[in-house]
């Protein structure tokens, strides 16, 4: 019954998985141990509007105003790189579910920032849940909200997968921006709705946006993106 505990406290960085000291950090309250919080760079401004990447100047990346995204806007917490990507994997390969519970309210002030909205997790491939067992944005969701109005921000799985795709870090950027809005199916009502996306990863950002325009076909009024990362750069698998 060694796991019981765990259940109930986190004893341990999510990252390195040295034990916590306590202590507000950078990244939250004690969310990763002293070392693994002094190499998280935070998303600092500016950022783009649209897409939520770190721009050198004011306004929009030059790929957002070439192409403008379908949603509102984009935010992530943190950058997708070095004790978050651990983090994340860890979570995800463990599999470790507590990690994204513990990692969920660094999202809070940007699901705050962004106001009051219906809540919908990304949906998992049926693959992953069989893996798994668990949904990563959902245990986001549920973290990021915690500490918020409940009335305000409800969630709401409206948002299932039509067919089992490879995941994101197998395919190719091509591949990655032929996403469909036929890769998800709305089974919620959202006509009229002000929705905010929560995803663990945003890499080139095609999978939200192909989400989004299935929930703008279906009604919704607006939808917002929140990550817990974002990839800066994209590389071509291998």
């Amino acid at each position: 019954m060694h796991w019981f505990p765990r259940l109930f406290f986190v004893p341990d960085c999510p990252a390195c998985g040295r034990p916590l000291e306590g202590g507000r950090t950078l990244t939250g309250d004690g969310v990763f141990c002293p070392s693994c919080a002094l190499a998280c760079a935070p998303m600092a401004p500016p950022w783009c509007p649209c897409c939520g990447i770190p721009v050198a100047g004011v306004g929009a990346c030059a790929r957002c105003l070439r192409e403008p995204p379908p949603f509102a806007g984009a935010f992530a917490a943190l950058p997708y790189e070095g004790p978050v990507r651990s983090a994340i994997r860890r979570g995800k390969y463990g599999p470790a579910p507590w990690v994204f519970g513990r990692l969920g309210p660094l999202l809070t002030p940007l699901v705050a920032a962004v106001g009051p909205a219906v809540i919908v997790p990304m949906p998992v491939t049926t693959s992953a849940w069989r893996a798994r067992g668990f949904s990563p944005p959902a245990q986001l969701a549920a973290a990021a909200r915690r500490e918020l109005d409940r009335r305000a921000f409800p969630v709401r799985t409206c948002l299932r997968r039509t067919r089992d795709v490879p995941a994101q870090a197998s395919l190719t950027l091509e591949e990655r921006q032929k996403l469909s809005p036929d890769e998800f199916a709305v089974t919620g009502p959202v006509a009229d709705q002000r929705l905010l996306l929560i995803d663990d990863v945003v890499t080139t950002g095609a999978t939200v946006a192909a989400a989004t325009r299935a929930l703008l076909a279906a009604g919704a009024r607006e939808v917002w993106v929140v990550s817990l990362a974002r990839t800066l750069t994209v590389k071509a698998p291998g």
